[in-house]
């Protein structure tokens, strides 16, 4: 079990490396504000991490088989934890004035939501595939 959890811890640090280093580049080079569909890949990327990070919170403790069970509970949770992030994230994004209340915002907002929602949707079917 140990060298399980060692290699899934090792996996998703090099994932958070690497969404956190094209962070850093899109940063760097302007790519949010120059290349708008940007925004796309790094939500995505987003909501797979922190569904990936929680997903094996839930798998490595006591109540893996109380909500890990079946494939729809996986699907579920998943989607839960990059739609709460996600929102928390956008909320966030506008309590801090990197974005508006403006209808372009919200919409994009939402936009980034659905991002969020796939990057959980693509780590459930990959935990529930291995």
């Amino acid at each position: 079990m140990e060298t399980t959890r060692k290699k899934v811890l090792i996996k998703l640090m090099l994932f958070a490396i690497f969404v956190a280093f094209c962070n850093l580049v899109a940063l760097k080079f302007y790519f949010y504000w120059t290349h708008k569909w940007v925004d796309i890949p790094m939500h995505i990327m987003g909501g797979a991490l922190v569904s990936s990070i929680g997903l094996c919170i839930i798998y490595f403790s006591p109540f893996r088989n109380l909500f890990l069970s079946n494939s729809k509970k996986v699907y579920i949770i998943s989607v839960l934890i990059a739609f709460i992030v996600g929102f928390l994230w956008e909320v966030f994004e506008l309590k801090f004035g990197i974005i508006s209340s403006s209808l372009f915002d919200r919409i994009d907002s939402i936009k980034d939501l659905f991002d969020d929602i796939i990057g959980g949707l693509i780590v459930s079917w990959y935990f529930t595939r291995k």
